[in-house]
């Protein structure tokens, strides 16, 4: 279970604030290759989450992360 709120400092505050997001970042070691299933559920009924990124490597950064990705299900 991942804390939106873990470090809830006054600075963290202000940025949030000033950006209008709160940015949450989670690191998880896989003990093997193969297919893994990521689940959300709603815990605090205040929280949107509007975007997920998964970095399996070579993530550059920029200010809102990176644009949505091209997926072929969803072409019309």
């Amino acid at each position: 279970m991942i804390d939106t709120l873990e470090h809830n400092s006054n600075r963290d505050w202000e940025t949030t604030v000033k950006d209008a997001v709160r940015y949450v970042k989670a690191s998880f070691t896989l003990a093997e290759p193969c297919y893994h299933t990521l689940k959300v559920w709603m815990v605090d009924p205040g929280l949107v989450l509007e975007k997920l990124v998964v970095d399996l490597g070579g993530l550059k950064p920029s200010y809102l992360g990176p644009p949505e990705s091209f997926h072929a299900a969803l072409r019309p």
